[in-house]
């Protein structure tokens, strides 16, 4: 039901920086690719940094994908196929 070109993700408790799309997206048309997730960072009800998440596999393929999914939804854009 997207209308948009890309979909990305987010839940009511998470918070994006203000610049997170447009790099996200940026980097993506760079680097021609339909898929992108990043790292993050877990912070407390007051905004603090508690851990930066970043260890994030480069890398995954469908089949590592169904052993384990280590990419976090808050982070994701996908290319959305008409």
């Amino acid at each position: 039901m997207a209308k948009g070109e890309f979909v990305a993700f987010i839940d009511s408790d998470d918070i994006w920086n203000s610049d997170k799309l447009q790099q996200q997206l940026q980097e993506m048309q760079v680097r021609c690719i339909n898929f992108s997730y990043s790292n993050y960072e877990l912070v407390n009800e007051s905004g603090r940094t508690i851990k930066y998440i970043e260890n994030l596999p480069k890398w995954n393929t469908y089949k590592s994908l169904l052993m384990t999914n280590s990419i976090p939804l808050l982070t994701i854009i996908i290319k959305k196929s008409d």
